[in-house]
Formats: C-alpha cells, sequence, structure tokens
C-alpha cells in the first residue's frame, strides 16, 4: 500500500486477528457473516458497513465462507479532496441498523 492513495483486499477467515493500519478501512461484507472487535464485539451480516480509523485496532473474524471487501484510504488523500478535514475520525457501523 506504499505511495497508493487507495486499494481494496478480499478478507477471508484467513485473515482475522488484532491489527491495525495507518489508512482509514471501509469494510463491507459481501456474503456469509462474523465478528468484528472495534471497541467492543460487534456481529456482522451480509451488507452491513463499518469504518476502522487509522491506528485503531481492530479483529474481523469471519466465519467459514464469508468474504468482505476492505477499501483502505490514504489520510493524504482525504484531506488533500477534502481540506476541510484536517483531522478526520469517522464513525460509521451499519450493524446498529436494522
Amino acid at each position: 500500500m506504499i505511495g497508493k492513495p487507495f486499494e481494496f483486499n478480499l478478507l477471508t477467515e484467513k485473515d482475522a486477528g488484532m491489527k491495525w493500519f495507518d489508512k482509514l478501512e471501509i469494510v463491507f461484507v459481501l456474503e456469509g457473516t462474523g465478528r468484528v472487535f472495534l471497541d467492543s464485539y460487534y456481529n456482522l451480516k451480509e451488507a452491513d458497513i463499518f469504518v476502522v480509523n487509522g491506528f485503531q485496532p481492530r479483529d474481523i473474524i469471519l466465519v467459514k465462507d464469508a468474504i468482505a471487501l476492505a477499501l483502505y484510504i490514504d489520510y493524504k488523500f482525504v484531506s488533500n479532496s477534502s481540506p476541510e478535514v484536517f483531522n478526520p475520525y469517522f464513525d460509521c457501523k451499519s450493524f446498529f441498523v436494522d
């Protein structure tokens, strides 16, 4: 992810484990179910979307054949695209809505 403003990655059950990135991470669950740890554990289902801020520890645990799509966005790209966003913090968790 060096030098790229954004990058996509497919996540599966093998990608479980506590991780953090220096980029903004947007995750969309394409198929299946799982759990995510952000500030606590949340259940995930198909079509859920959530944002993980840079340097925020997270653990995504996908069940069996579940697949999620992760988009990583460099903060420099965000601030260059929207200069009014100097120190962005995003709070987006679709699994709070039925």
